[in-house]
This record gives C-alpha cells, structure tokens and sequence, in this order.
C-alpha cells in the first residue's frame, strides 16, 4: 500500500489541519479511489475515501467521547 501527502482533501473535524497521509493501492497524489485510508497528519485521526470518479472527499470516522462526557 502507498501513502501519499495530500492537502486538498476535507479539513479534519478534530483539528481543522487539511494535510493529510492516505493509504491507497491504485490512488495517486491528484487521483483517489473509495476505501483509501486517510489520517490526519496533525492528530492522527482517521477516516476513509469515498469517491465519484471526478471528486474525492473524506468520511472522518466519529471522534471519541472525551472520557468525562455525561
């Protein structure tokens, strides 16, 4: 699996960071496919590609409770 850098893709919910690390087998730096995996490259968090054949964009996965949430 590659992973490549990429900066145009949804903000991180978490952080507002846009720089991320994705996981991919056939994507390339301007072309994604449904599945990749992508991390925050500020707070790691994760989420995954979904795409159309012209547009890719992020599904983040939840964010965790904070352990003191009621």
């Amino acid at each position: 699996m590659n992973k490549i850098e990429i900066d145009w893709l949804d903000s991180c919910p978490k952080c507002d960071c846009s720089e991320h690390v994705v996981e991919t087998v056939e994507g390339a730096k301007d072309y994604l496919f449904s599945g990749d995996k992508v991390t925050c490259g500020e707070c790691e968090h994760t989420g995954e590609i979904d795409a159309d054949g012209e547009t890719a964009w992020v599904n983040w996965d939840d964010p965790p409770e904070p352990a003191n949430a009621i």
